[in-house]
């Protein structure tokens, strides 16, 4: 995965132009981080680069992809950046959008979560500001 990954993307620098390309990784990066168990500090530059590579593409495609992808992206997303803000303000609009809203709320509630378990404080938005009610 690592390397078609690499040859897709210019050697993780570039975003590929072609359609199939650009879904072509996504379906790579929806398989999960790349060597995630591998614990070797050599590799650490590399799994890094790879991390940051697929983090500002799953961002950029957000925004790309039909309404109907959104929330395969977000998800992407959110298993590559458990805090990505971008992830969860994507879904829960999207799911708002869609009339969704106890599923609004779950995306926001769990990731309200994981933010306090990893950062030891609260999330400083509340839901309704990220939906924009009043």
């Amino acid at each position: 995965d690592f390397r078609r990954l690499a040859l897709l993307s210019g050697n993780l620098t570039q975003m590929p132009e072609r359609e199939e390309e650009r879904n072509e990784i996504i379906h790579l990066l929806a398989r999960g981080r790349f060597m995630d168990t591998v614990r070797e500090d050599v590799f650490d530059y590399v799994k890094q680069r790879v991390e940051t590579y697929a983090i500002s593409f799953l961002e950029q495609q957000i925004e790309a992809v039909p309404f109907t992808g959104r929330l395969r992206i977000c998800r992407i997303l959110s298993a590559w950046d458990s805090l990505s803000e971008v992830a969860m303000c994507q879904a829960v609009c999207t799911y708002c959008q869609l009339n969704l809203y106890d599923k609004a709320l779950q995306v926001y509630t769990a990731f309200v979560g994981e933010y306090r378990r990893l950062m030891g404080e609260d999330y400083p938005r509340g839901f309704k500001d990220i939906t924009g009610d009043k």
